[in-house]
């Protein structure tokens, strides 16, 4: 049997990100052996910054359209991967850097038990979990034009100390939100019913406040998706956040009984209940709802979207206190 450490490939795809990749590739120090960066057509010096830091760099445009913005995440990330020599791959972007969990992912390929890891990815506001962890020969490849997804086979297993925080530099670049509509529109024209581009385009919607779309998007979404969908509980909550935010008072109510329903173990939905009851003048009721959120005590170990960490602890106790102190409590939160 042979006991040498696995080579693992860090795979990177970049456009435009000579001003990030050097503290991406430095946070990798020490635990890749190669890094490969897949240029899709940057415009300043990238592949010299990328060069200069040891990567292995190739430039494949072919993921972009005839006005050159990409349309293709997933046929990037699977042309890299193509190209990674490794038995293990992490798959990081140029604006991320992997934070904690160096010792960690090498204990996971000494041990071999486990094939895929879900990590935490975070931004400054919120985590979730992601597959960027995982064995070469278990992965089958990517999909979706954006908010890519890794289809895979094997063992999976949950992993929240290993952590990678995203740092975007949106200089001179097409806007997140602006490049995601575009992609997920794209999308839903070629499959109508992919609930999982529906519950997405939502988000977009959401975080511009185009509540009325993001409501028509959640709605289309659960009616859509399969049985068991990993947005069943989400695309609930955050259609009942919309009408909550649209003083839709009541039906944020059956909206959020229904994410309820679906699964109790996330304390976002009983806060934003007891944010409602609030509103409707019902503090037993609101009361009942924030002592529910503490007794979830953390976020569910297979969440897979974005939790809120106050909404486990900080959030619920400080409305229980105002409510026992009997003082006003000014607004809601807005998830």
């Amino acid at each position: 049997m042979n006991r040498a450490k696995p080579l693992l490939s860090a795979c990177i795809i970049a456009r435009d990100e000579a001003a990030t990749l050097p503290r991406c590739i430095a946070s990798l120090q020490g635990l890749c052996d190669e890094i490969r960066v897949l240029d899709t057509g940057s415009r300043d010096a990238t592949i010299d910054v990328a060069q200069s830091l040891g990567a292995l760099v190739e430039t494949d445009t072919s993921c972009n359209g005839d006005d050159g913005l990409i349309v293709d995440f997933a046929q990037a990330r699977n042309t890299c991967l193509r190209l990674a020599r490794g038995s293990w791959i992490l798959q990081i972007d140029a604006d991320e850097v992997l934070r904690s969990g160096h010792r960690a992912l090498c204990e996971v390929m000494r041990r071999d038990d486990a094939d895929v890891l879900g990590i935490t990815l975070s931004n400054e506001s919120t985590a979730w979990v992601g597959t960027r962890f995982f064995r070469a020969s278990a992965a089958r490849g990517y999909i979706g034009r954006v908010h890519e997804r890794l289809d895979f086979q094997g063992r999976y297993v949950a992993a929240r100390d290993i952590v990678i925080e995203n740092h975007p530099d949106k200089t001179g670049k097409e806007s997140s939100p602006a490049r995601n509509l575009r992609l997920l529109r794209m999308g839903l024209e070629e499959n109508p019913r992919d609930s999982r581009s529906w519950f997405y385009l939502g988000n977009e919607h959401r975080r511009v406040h185009a509540f009325d779309a993001a409501i028509e998007a959640y709605r289309t979404c659960i009616q859509v998706a399969r049985p068991g969908a990993a947005s069943a509980f989400h695309s609930r909550y955050y259609l009942a956040v919309c009408q909550f935010l649209s003083d839709r008072y009541h039906e944020a109510l059956q909206a959020v009984d229904a994410a309820i329903a679906t699964d109790s173990r996330y304390a976002e939905g009983h806060c934003l209940r007891g944010d409602i009851h609030l509103m409707l003048d019902d503090e037993q009721a609101a009361t009942a709802d924030y002592e529910l959120a503490l007794r979830c005590g953390a976020p569910p170990a297979d969440a897979l979207f974005a939790v809120d960490p106050q909404c486990y602890g900080s959030y619920p106790a400080t409305r229980l206190q105002r409510l026992a102190a009997a003082q006003p409590i000014q607004g809601a939160k807005t998830p």
